[in-house]
């Protein structure tokens, strides 16, 4: 995740949405003693414009609920995600 909210980090003068999937949902976790800076990150992320949103589903199955995120990620559907790449120019993944 650190690799992916760097290239955010260099991206915020452009309009970037973060769908975050499978293990991926821990990145939004609140309170993680493993890397308290990623969690910094997707903070500041958010706080200047980036959309986050995980994929409720893998969110669940994992334990993890809308009250444990990051302030500013939010529970989204696999239809979001569907939504967003066909409004975009460019997909990345990490």
């Amino acid at each position: 995740p650190f690799t992916a909210l760097r290239f955010v980090q260099a991206a915020f003068q452009r309009k970037v949405n973060i769908f975050l999937v499978e293990d991926g949902v821990y990145v939004a976790k609140r309170g993680q003693k493993a890397d308290v800076r990623v969690e910094d990150m997707l903070r500041d992320a958010i706080k200047s414009g980036v959309t986050v949103k995980l994929c409720g589903n893998c969110a669940e199955a994992r334990g993890i609920s809308q009250d444990e995120l990051v302030e500013g990620a939010e529970m989204g559907i696999m239809k979001e995600l569907v939504e967003w790449v066909d409004r975009s120019d460019k997909v990345l993944t990490f």
